[in-house]
């Protein structure tokens, strides 16, 4: 039951990580719309690179995130396993 129980926890959080990348397609999208090329930040004098940049460190944190969401769903799954005698 545990192993069946860990690859369901799997699947669900591959279908999130699905919806995060499609969620952090429209961030990112807006980040760099609403922000990075907005009036606001013309004096910054961002570069096409440091702006690509800027967005790749957001995306990499919010994968990040995702990671460790991962780790403690597993954690959490083993620790009620554990509890309930597997």
């Amino acid at each position: 039951m545990a192993d069946a129980t860990l690859d369901v926890v799997e699947r669900v959080l591959d279908e999130v990580d699905k919806s995060r990348d499609v969620d952090w397609t429209i961030l990112g999208e807006r980040l760099r719309s609403a922000i990075l090329d907005s009036g606001e930040h013309v004096d910054a004098g961002f570069t096409e690179a440091q702006k690509a940049a800027i967005v790749a460190v957001c995306r990499e944190t919010y994968y990040a995130t995702s990671v460790v969401a991962r780790a403690y769903a597993f954690k959490a799954v083993e620790a009620l396993l554990d509890r309930i005698g597997e």
